[in-house]
C-alpha cells in the first residue's frame, strides 16, 4: 500500500511554469473531449485561456456574461493579457482584459485566490452562465473544463517504496501500487467529469490567498463515472459546473491539485485531488460587482485594479 499523503500546490497546478492546455481525462488515448459534449453541454465554449503577461504563460478562465470573466487570482493578478475563446489558435478570437475593472474577491475580509474582471471592446458572442447559490452536495457529478496539460496515450505503472522519505516510485511493466499518466506538451481545451468528495468544505491558503474549497479525487474505478477528469498545469481558473435538475450552473473554479508523496514530476496519478473554489461562498460578492445577466444591468465598478503581486517561485 502507498501513503495517500497529499502535497497541495498551486502555481498553475503543481510547480511547473509551462504553457499547457486540457484537463486530464482517464481512458482512451488522451485526445478525447476537445469539443462540447453532444448532450448536456454545460458551457464549454465559455471556458477559455488568458495570457498571463507577468509570467508569460496561459491559464484558464470562465466567461460569465456581459463582458465579465472570473479566474484564479494567481493567473491574472496583473490584470493584463489577451483572453482567447475556442482552442488555442489566437487568430480572430482574442479579447483584451480591462485591467482597471479587475477586483480580487475576499474570504472573511482576507484576499482570496479569485478575481473577476471585464473584457475591453465588443463582448464575445457567448451565452451567460448562472452562478450556483449552493455548494454541490458530496458525491455530486461535476463537469470540469480547462486548458491544462495533454497526457500520454497509455497508462504508466509504478511500484512505490514507502520505507523512504519521500516515497520512491519505480516504473513497472504491470499494474503496481500506482497508475497514472505522464504529461505531454500541447494546447487543447478539454472537459471531463468527476464527483465531489464526501468531505466538508475547507478554507485554506492556496499560496495566493485564503479560499473556501471543495475537492474531487482522480479515480481509475471504471464503475465510478465516465470521462473521469483531474486538474493539471494550466487549468487554474478553469470552470467546474453542476446540473441542478433544471440547468447548468458554475459551481467552482479550479485552483490547485494535491500530489502524492514522492510522485514523479510531470504526471497525473490516480489518487490525486483537484481543489476547487466554491462559487456559492463568493456568489454575493460576485453579484455585487456583476449582477447576474438575468437580474438586470451591470453595476458601476470603481477603478480598483489587482494588487499585492507575488512571484510564484
Amino acid at each position: 500500500m502507498t501513503r495517500a499523503t497529499l502535497a497541495v500546490t498551486t502555481a498553475l497546478f503543481l510547480t511547473l511554469l509551462l504553457p499547457s492546455h486540457g484537463v486530464i481525462v482517464a481512458g482512451g488515448d488522451g485526445t478525447q473531449n476537445t469539443t462540447a459534449p453532444a448532450m448536456n453541454d454545460f458551457g464549454f465554449a465559455n471556458v477559455g485561456l488568458v495570457f498571463d503577461t507577468e509570467d508569460g504563460i496561459f491559464v484558464s478562465g470562465v466567461y460569465l456574461g456581459n463582458g465579465w470573466m472570473i479566474s484564479a487570482y494567481h493567473g491574472v493578478r496583473n490584470g493584463s493579457g489577451g483572453f482567447t475563446f475556442g482552442n488555442v489558435s489566437l487568430a480572430g478570437n482574442t479579447y483584451t482584459v480591462d485591467a482597471q475593472s479587475a477586483v480580487r474577491l475576499t474570504t472573511a475580509g482576507s484576499p482570496a485566490d479569485l478575481a473577476v474582471f471585464h473584457l475591453a471592446g465588443p463582448e464575445p458572442s457567448l451565452p451567460s452562465i448562472s452562478l450556483s447559490g449552493t455548494t454541490p452536495v458530496p458525491a455530486s457529478i461535476l463537469a470540469m473544463a480547462g486548458n491544462g496539460r495533454n497526457r500520454a496515450a497509455t497508462e504508466t505503472h509504478w511500484m512505490v517504496n514507502t520505507m523512504t522519505e519521500p516515497d520512491t516510485w519505480t516504473i513497472t511493466p504491470s499494474p503496481g501500487d500506482r497508475q497514472g499518466y505522464f504529461y505531454l506538451p500541447g494546447a487543447t481545451k478539454r472537459w471531463g467529469n468527476n464527483l465531489r468528495t464526501t468531505d466538508t468544505l475547507l478554507t485554506s491558503d492556496t499560496g495566493f490567498g485564503i479560499t473556501t474549497l471543495f475537492r474531487t479525487a482522480f479515480s481509475n474505478d471504471p464503475t465510478a463515472i465516465a470521462n473521469e477528469a483531474q486538474g493539471s498545469p494550466g487549468d487554474s481558473g478553469g470552470g467546474v459546473f453542476f446540473f441542478n435538475g433544471l440547468n447548468w450552473e458554475l459551481s467552482g473554479i479550479m485552483l490547485a491539485v494535491g500530489s502524492l508523496n514522492g510522485q514523479p514530476a510531470e504526471t497525473a496519478v490516480f489518487g490525486n485531488q483537484t481543489f476547487i473554489a466554491d462559487i456559492a461562498t463568493y456568489r454575493s460578492q460576485i453579484t455585487s460587482i456583476i449582477p447576474e445577466p438575468s437580474t438586470g444591468a451591470l453595476a458601476t465598478l470603481g477603478v480598483l485594479g489587482l494588487a499585492a503581486r507575488r512571484r510564484r517561485r
